[in-house]
């Protein structure tokens, strides 16, 4: 019996915004069986700005905190009709007689029930990034709203929350984290593609090392040039950071991450998939 649109293979790739998945969706859609969106004109190429059929997303550092936004298997557009017109309307970019497509979009974290509803053969790869980077990036971009350290923190830990408590429903998903990804990619990807089925691709784009570094220094106090700011920052940096390491810490932890000792990477059992 042949198979619908329906049945394809969907890699969804998901993360939060600022994470690297735009990096991991150009990786992944590079392998000479897969299929992936470009040159659509639409940001990064992403699915959600591809589709009219499921209401628009929040913006970036805010989606999280929205209850509309989680969407599973129970919702009512989770139907045959949505799956048919989802691909009927990406299917336009992508070369359907492709093994596997990909698509992204950074707020399918909170959607990975619905969309393996949708597609029983989705498969979602999702990028974790220190909430700190994560933080630190989001608001130095310009098309973002307002936000506060504190409030970005809390929203990228409450979209991997969300993700880690829908996982055990999820059929098949792959969790990879950004610092892994940047140290050895090679390998990294090596592994998702031998958990695919495929074969390893020749050669991976030139990826930047140490980017969270610079993410790591503002949240120390950055550079500070003047001397008559120094001890007046310092006291700011100093209390508003050990405010957010007692708020935050003990969930950064569970997933793998620290805010007190950033650098470093506690193990939650989460990357020994």
């Amino acid at each position: 019996m042949e198979l619908s649109l329906t049945d394809k293979k969907i890699i969804f790739v998901t993360g939060v915004h600022r994470s690297g998945t735009s990096l991991l969706d150009s990786i992944i859609k590079s392998h000479p069986s897969i299929s992936g969106f470009e040159n659509t004109n639409v940001p990064k190429d992403e699915g959600q700005h591809l589709q009219s059929v499921l209401p628009a997303n929040r913006p970036a550092g805010h989606f999280g905190f929205d209850p509309d936004a989680y969407m599973d298997e129970n919702h009512l557009l989770c139907r045959k009709e949505t799956a048919a017109s989802l691909m009927a309307q990406w299917g336009v970019y992508w070369d359907l007689d492709m093994p596997y497509l990909v698509e992204k979009t950074p707020q399918t974290i909170l959607k990975t029930r619905f969309f393996q509803g949708l597609f029983p053969n989705a498969i979602f790869v999702v990028l974790l990034r220190h909430p700190i980077a994560v933080a630190y990036a989001t608001k130095t971009k310009k098309w973002t709203e307002p936000n506060t350290i504190p409030h970005l923190i809390d929203h990228t830990l409450t979209c991997y929350e969300h993700f880690f408590s829908d996982k055990a429903h999820l059929n098949r998903s792959h969790v990879i984290r950004y610092e892994d990804l940047v140290e050895r990619p090679e390998e990294i990807i090596d592994n998702l593609f031998s958990a695919l089925g495929l074969p390893r691709i020749v050669r991976i784009q030139d990826i930047k090392k140490n980017v969270n570094r610079k993410y790591f220094e503002l949240w120390n106090g950055g550079v500070i040039r003047s001397c008559w700011n120094l001890l007046t920052k310092r006291r700011w940096v100093y209390a508003n950071r050990k405010k957010m390491i007692k708020t935050f810490e003990t969930r950064a932890n569970a997933l793998g991450y620290s805010l007190e000792n950033p650098g470093s990477l506690p193990d939650s059992g989460f990357f020994r998939e």
